[in-house]
């Protein structure tokens, strides 16, 4: 099952994360291009400088996207009634691919840094093609072709695609190219990620029928966040413990960002439930998303600019606005925009603790904001593409190839053109 609005907004989410990513770090641009606690001109991380900024949503956006993906991913197979250890094994190896991805990445990455040439551009682009087998379902379509020849067992094919890939970017590539592999560095939000991505699967796995029993579970994570942090002792110990000799694959400080997947997978499952057709008409439908749209614009630029009492008092008016609208108007899925109002809500209350909204190190004010604004886009989405009927073409291809699209860049384009020196061009 896919939901091209959905897509679309995780494709909306990856080109704001190359954006920002690809952002000059020379002090002309305003502080507000950058993350809050990063300001120019030294763009040195200050963590003591409360606030958020555009580029502050990207990260959590797509942790949400994910989050209400997890529902939507598992649907065929609760339905099928897969046996659970085949789920399960099914999970921990696509968390253990996208770990790897981390990884190697960070190798590529140090690569460009360190400059490209013809030979290192050729590599590159045969790493290019050994990921593209290994994570896509290229090989397996092609296995499948040609099963009456011969038939290879779908985890075996994985195990050897998988062999070939840590044999070329631990040996291979670092040989051909003089830069080193190491596990010790990774891409950390790819990390994130993966890390995130198994338990918080897991742990919708068995609460799919038991929503009250993963809200146990979310403030359970919430106190153990809080000891973990201030709690001293034991706890603390456990929440800042190195995993594996200090190797970034595994950190509990990691499944802090449960916070934004768990609540997200309850709008996935909002997603699941066929919806009404409603004749309301497209200007009403165009209100409602343009208020979600300007609660978060507002929301956004007041938070940066520490005006947190007057978004207190505006966010009352317009949250009024918007839901007597809502009660005056028929819309799909309302339910996202009322949980995305109390997500907001709930974060907005809380902002002073922890000395204000924060990033690094991420605030529960944080967690609960930019779910709640991730919630309004969202549904800003659905309705775009599903009630007005606009084309978001673009970031829907974008959305369907998340990883891909989010390296393009540094795996595919830049190496073509070093490759074929039409690079001197835009140089």
């Amino acid at each position: 099952m896919r939901l091209k609005f959905l897509d679309s907004f995780r494709g909306l989410t990856i080109f704001a994360m190359i954006l920002s990513g690809s952002i000059a770090f020379n002090g002309v641009l305003p502080s507000f291009m950058y993350h809050a606690q990063v300001p120019p001109p030294l763009h040195k991380f200050m963590p003591n400088i409360p606030g958020i900024t555009w580029v502050d949503l990207v990260f959590p956006f797509f942790l949400f996207a994910m989050g209400v993906s997890i529902p939507i991913s598992l649907q065929a197979k609760l339905k099928k009634n897969e046996k659970r250890l085949s789920i399960i094994t099914d999970v921990v190896v696509r968390g253990i691919k996208l770990a790897w991805f981390a990884f190697f990445i960070q190798l590529i990455k140090q690569r460009v840094v360190d400059g490209l040439n013809y030979e290192t551009s050729l590599y590159i682009l045969i790493s290019f093609g050994i990921a593209f087998l290994q994570y896509t379902s290229f090989a397996k379509n092609i296995l499948q072709k040609h099963s009456s020849t011969f038939t290879i067992n779908k985890y075996l094919l994985v195990i050897i695609l998988f062999i070939i890939s840590v044999v070329w970017f631990t040996l291979v590539f670092p040989y051909l190219t003089g830069t080193p592999f190491s596990f010790t560095h990774c891409d950390i939000i790819i990390m994130v990620l993966a890390n995130v991505s198994v338990t918080g699967t897991i742990i919708y796995y068995f609460t799919n029928t038991k929503k009250l029993t993963r809200f146990i579970v979310l403030l359970l994570i919430i106190a153990f966040v809080i000891n973990g942090k201030y709690g001293g002792g034991y706890m603390q110990t456990i929440y800042n413990y190195k995993f594996f000799n200090a190797l970034p694959i595994f950190n509990f400080e990691f499944h802090k960002y449960l916070l934004i997947v768990l609540p997200a997978t309850y709008i996935g499952e909002i997603l699941l439930k066929p919806q009404q057709h409603f004749k309301t008409s497209n200007l009403e439908h165009a209100i409602i998303a343009a208020m979600q749209v300007l609660i978060i614009i507002v929301g956004v630029i007041m938070l940066y600019l520490r005006l947190t009492d007057n978004y207190i008092a505006w966010l009352s008016m317009a949250t009024a606005a918007l839901l007597i609208t809502l009660y005056l108007n028929n819309c799909g899925y309302k339910q996202i925009i009322y949980f995305g109002l109390a997500m907001l809500w709930l974060g907005i209350l809380i902002e002073p603790l922890q000395g204000g909204i924060k990033k690094d190190s991420a605030t529960f004010s944080y967690f609960f904001v930019t779910t709640g604004f991730a919630c309004l886009a969202l549904h800003a989405f659905y309705i775009l593409q599903n009630q007005l009927k606009l084309s978001t073409g673009f970031f829907n291809i974008v959305g369907q190839n998340a990883l891909g699209a989010y390296e393009m860049g540094k795996f595919i384009v830049y190496p073509i053109m070093v490759f074929t020196s039409t690079n001197v061009i835009f140089n």
